[in-house]
């Protein structure tokens, strides 16, 4: 028989679970959560000719990004430019680099905001003016909120694991992950199905966490002039473009990217870019289509260009 002792206390702990103390906290942590996630709706890419293309008023924010290269075009290059356009807006990134160490993506960085060359960054041979410039782009840096993981190999479930732990640090977390590359992550599954269950689990974080998930993916190195496109897609990665909410293509002319300069106007510290096309072959919440970018060889990082349609007699 439960005594009335039992009873009294098993219904203060209810009444008090229902305190208006309790149910003001849920309700700040739900309000503070949709303010915030309305914000990241509305964010940009940093690059103007791309975000007709991304933002959407009606998009939901956990997304799954698919940016898809050959070999040698800038699949990590534009990784970092958008870090880098984020960072100065503000946004909280966490970086997984399957490829790169954590070094080298920070040598990435430091050239693409100090417009130093990267060549001079990794040997450490500097002109007069910038040492000055890079320990600058370092102070930067040191003050915004980016998060490298440069576990090589890493598997999906330790991807997971560190993605709920970035997400309790504040509520919230990272306001978008990055993931350098695809075709990288640990081979814990031995079937053939494995690239299915990985795309499925990074829609799955995307979802789960309301956040944009942005994953690179690497095209096979046939045909190189040929602009890429979704029947470039492997076949087993099918899954891949299937759980994908947008799939972007990065092109450049490969008979150019040494041969052929262009001047840019209005950018005194970058001298010269070449053009990139940006393909958006599939979009769930928008449109299709392409758009242009300038690529630096030297700091080794997308820019803006001002007339874009300057640029389509490149490709």
């Amino acid at each position: 028989m439960i005594s009335s002792y039992e009873i009294i206390e098993k219904y203060s702990v209810l009444v008090e679970k229902h305190s208006i103390k309790n149910q003001l906290e849920e309700y700040s942590d739900s309000l503070y959560t949709t303010v915030y996630n309305v914000y990241r709706t509305y964010d940009s890419t940093g690059f103007p000719a791309l975000d007709p293309y991304l933002k959407k008023k009606d998009c939901p924010v956990g997304q799954l990004i698919t940016i898809g290269a050959r070999p040698s075009i800038g699949k990590t290059a534009f990784a970092v430019s958008l870090i880098r356009n984020m960072l100065v807006r503000g946004k909280e990134i966490l970086f997984f680099s399957l490829e790169m160490s954590s070094k080298d993506i920070i040598n990435r960085l430091v050239s693409s905001i100090s417009k130093v060359s990267l060549y001079n960054i990794i040997k450490k041979k500097y002109c007069p003016d910038e040492f000055d410039r890079v320990i600058t782009a370092i102070e930067y840096l040191w003050t915004k909120h980016l998060y490298i993981v440069d576990i090589p190999n890493i598997s999906i479930n330790a991807l997971w694991d560190i993605a709920v732990a970035d997400k309790t640090r504040n509520c919230v977390g990272s306001d978008c992950i990055l993931i350098d590359h695809f075709g990288l992550i640990g081979d814990e599954v031995s079937s053939s199905d494995k690239y299915e269950s990985f795309s499925r689990e990074l829609q799955s974080i995307a979802q789960v966490m309301n956040k944009p998930v942005i994953t690179m993916f690497q095209l096979p190195r046939v045909n190189n002039q040929r602009e890429p496109s979704l029947i470039d897609m492997p076949c087993a990665m099918n899954s891949l473009v299937d759980d994908s909410d947008i799939v972007l293509f990065l092109h450049r002319n490969r008979s150019q990217i040494e041969a052929e300069q262009c001047p840019i106007v209005g950018e005194e510290d970058v001298k010269s870019l070449q053009v990139a096309k940006v393909i958006i072959a599939k979009n769930k919440n928008g449109d299709i289509g392409h758009t242009f970018l300038g690529f630096d060889g030297s700091t080794a990082s997308f820019e803006n260009i001002e007339h874009p349609f300057r640029w389509f007699l490149q490709l």
